[in-house]
């Protein structure tokens, strides 16, 4: 990464040499352009020498809390109350795997089996893994997650209540635009669980779609502790002071839930996903895909995608044959993709420690499986890693973190002009909300794969992870919104639409919440 950006601050640093003083860059009066590109170049070498000495101290500490955080979620059997109120074939890992049943906590969060939707465009033809439709609440590929996550929790409170001793508490951690924040603020309230404690580490990009996941969020029953960048109640909040901010609360024995719920207990979630498309495929529901083309972020939905592949194939189910299969993953952060990119950031070994990474969510998730009794395909997954993923890490599709590059601009405008979705029967379905944090990313990636090859033998496949429902609750969102730190509030008003199928704005303040609130859906 250090790498990567050395050539970009380098170009910014000429450039000022261009137009600055001399004297105020430190340079010579009359130096010649050599010997200023000799000076940056030095400075920019100390800099970046500075830079990785920090690293080199900070990331053992980094790797060390992430881990701390994954664990806290850890796994735990169902209570009674999972196993009366829930159907274990409502679960596709527990229908090909139902001893697992009586081993890892699930709720339903009333999700629903997700469909797999044909999409026509300008010519082109694709499918839709339709993750968004997952809960009229709020969908998603987070649902999936959540379903083991949340239940886990549940099922702790509950035992460690029954023993006598303190239920834990629940913090989520994410960015400002952090779908995770939102599904677990809807999902814990309408399962009963307490209010999580919230912290927005940083900003994304102004962006409405980012705007409204805050504001979504703040409509929900959130904990008595609610932090953001800028400022919290014990003052000056930093990314640094924020996650170290967290070891008290390890150290306690809370849940806190890691960017994306990246968790042994959230992976095998995503690993029901795919044995359903599996099942959908064996069913004729769908063709057999040939590449599947997803987002990624926190590692968490790509790495469980690559066990339910292996699982499936170890399982004999009639899904994910075809000779050019592939997953393909888009990164969604502009610093991942580059390290992705220079150093293979997911799939090579020194880095298999690391969380957030496929290398590290495989492995543990692999694990996790053969704890609970299911069977091992560690090494069929690392094979599916190794052979049938590949990552499109361009910096002009990529852009940056939580905001549309120019490509995947493009590419959403003409989807949302033009394309046509229709479920099995042939009728037509909702239009998928192709946001420019996440899947519009993946999205530009199939389209511009579909326009250089043509159509393949087996069709391409989008797995649509943005949830097509922006839900509001019962909280006033615009008043807690005021409440929040002026840095937050400019952040939230400065998202422009980036959609003409979703005009709006966040208005500013004192005025009336009518430029957003009509793209939000009332939940209970």
């Amino acid at each position: 990464i250090l790498a990567t950006q050395r050539g970009i601050h380098l170009e910014n640093l000429r450039s000022s040499a261009r137009s600055t003083p001399r004297g105020d860059l430190g340079i010579r009066k009359g130096a010649s352009v050599s010997e200023q590109s000799r000076f940056v170049s030095t400075h920019m070498l100390s800099v970046a020498a500075s830079a990785a000495g920090a690293l080199a101290l900070s990331l053992p500490t980094f790797v060390v809390l992430l881990r701390a955080m994954e664990r806290s979620v850890g796994l735990a059997p169902p209570i009674p109350s999972q196993l009366a109120g829930e159907s274990a074939e409502a679960c596709a890992l527990f229908r090909h795997l139902p001893a697992l049943r009586l081993r890892l906590a699930w709720r339903s969060l009333g999700a629903v089996r997700t469909p797999v939707h044909s999409c026509g465009l300008n010519g082109r033809s694709f499918l839709v893994k339709r993750e968004d439709l997952a809960s009229p609440a709020y969908g998603g590929n987070k649902v999936r997650t959540l379903q083991h996550t949340l239940a886990v929790l549940e099922a702790r409170r509950a035992r460690a209540v029954a023993e006598g001793g303190a239920a834990p508490g629940m913090l989520v951690v994410g960015s400002g635009g952090s779908n995770q924040v939102v599904a677990t603020a809807v999902h814990a309230a309408r399962l009963g669980l307490p209010p999580p404690d919230v912290a927005w580490l940083s900003p994304d990009e102004p962006d409405l779609d980012n705007s409204l996941n805050m504001l979504s969020a703040l409509s929900f029953p959130l904990g008595g502790r609610v932090t953001a960048w800028g400022a919290s109640a014990s003052g000056t909040l930093t990314l640094a002071a924020s996650l170290l901010g967290l070891l008290p609360k390890l150290a306690r024995g809370e849940v806190v839930f890691p960017i994306g719920a990246n968790t042994a207990a959230g992976v095998l979630g995503q690993v029901g996903a795919m044995l359903e498309l599996a099942e959908q495929v064996a069913a004729g529901e769908c063709a057999d895909p040939g590449r599947v083309y997803l987002p990624v972020g926190s590692a968490c939905t790509l790495s469980g995608l690559v066990l339910g592949v292996a699982l499936a194939r170890r399982l004999g189910l009639p899904a994910f044959r075809a000779s050019e299969f592939e997953l393909v993953g888009v990164p969604i952060h502009h610093l991942f993709a580059a390290a992705e990119r220079t150093l293979r950031l997911h799939t090579a070994a020194p880095f298999s420690a690391v969380p957030l990474t496929v290398g590290h969510t495989v492995r543990e998730g692999a694990a996790a499986l053969a704890q609970l009794g299911g069977p091992d395909v560690t090494a069929e997954a690392l094979a599916v890693l190794e052979s049938e993923v590949r990552f499109v890490t361009r910096p002009d599709l990529v852009g940056l973190y939580g905001a549309h590059s120019a490509v995947s601009k493009a590419a959403a405008a003409e989807f949302d002009a033009g394309a046509r979705v229709a479920d099995g029967a042939g009728e037509a379905a909702p239009t998928p909300w192709m946001c420019g944090h996440f899947c519009a990313k993946a999205f530009a990636a199939l389209l511009e794969e579909l326009d250089a090859a043509g159509a393949p033998a087996a069709p391409s496949l989008l797995w649509q992870t943005k949830s097509l429902v922006q839900p509001r609750g019962e909280r006033d969102e615009w008043a807690a919104l005021a409440a929040m730190p002026s840095s937050v509030r400019r952040w939230a008003a400065e998202g422009e639409a980036q959609s003409s199928l979703r005009p709006g704005c966040v208005p500013a303040e004192g005025a009336a919440p009518d430029g957003y609130r009509h793209l939000m859906t009332r939940v209970e």
